[in-house]
């Protein structure tokens, strides 16, 4: 096979792989924040994860902390806090959580999880065709490469996180987060947790400091 031809075909199997392959991380599609609240950044946050299943709440809540506590803001896990099967209502919180000077509460849940299958058709490549003889013309001046068409199948999270006031008990601010091709449950707990902290800052919700 002529080099030029080999240059090609590489080129398109690198683009075919990418389009099969691409994972996205976690991106806020909309923010809300209540124009009324006037309070100062929140000193210290319970963080409470929405999940079905213990384990997967109990490592988004402790992989939250951890990113409050890297760039200086004091949290909580809520299932550190209380029973495993209780529920946080008011009456909850201020059993548990009333003596521990918490004074903003950051929720987060699951909103809807879609698989989506998408057909691309196959296409065809023209390129010049290399030849060392004269008489190689007469084979063809060009080669046509084909490609073949592919299914690609788009897994995608949609998430919701809302921080409320404890004093007010006023919702302060909203986020809504995606998720698209992600490797695992943890690429999407750990990207989540970076951009709600990261985002929370820049809104002046909390205060952080830099990262290290």
């Amino acid at each position: 096979m002529k080099k030029r031809n080999v240059v090609f075909l590489l080129l398109t199997s690198a683009a075919l792989m990418l389009q099969l392959g691409c994972a996205g991380s976690v991106s806020l599609t909309s923010v809300w924040t209540n124009p009324e609240y006037t309070g100062p950044p929140a000193k210290k946050i319970l963080v409470v994860g929405l999940a079905q299943k213990l384990q997967i709440r109990r490592v988004f809540e402790h992989q939250l902390r951890f990113e409050f506590a890297s760039r200086g803001v004091d949290a909580e896990a809520s299932i550190d806090g209380m029973p495993d099967d209780a529920k946080l209502d008011k009456q909850a919180f201020a059993e548990y959580f009333g003596d521990r000077n918490i004074n903003a509460v950051l929720v987060t849940g699951l909103v809807s999880a879609d698989t989506t299958k998408e057909y691309t058709p196959g296409a065809s490549y023209v390129a010049p065709a290399v030849h060392t003889t004269w008489y190689g013309y007469y084979d063809g001046v060009y080669a046509v490469h084909h490609e073949p068409g592919y299914w690609t199948q788009n897994t995608q999270f949609v998430l919701e996180s809302s921080l409320y006031d404890v004093a007010s008990e006023k919702l302060v601010w909203r986020g809504m987060s995606k998720a698209v091709n992600p490797e695992d449950v943890m690429e999407i707990i750990e990207d989540l947790s970076k951009t709600l902290v990261n985002r929370l800052g820049q809104d002046g919700l909390v205060t952080l400091k830099e990262e290290e």
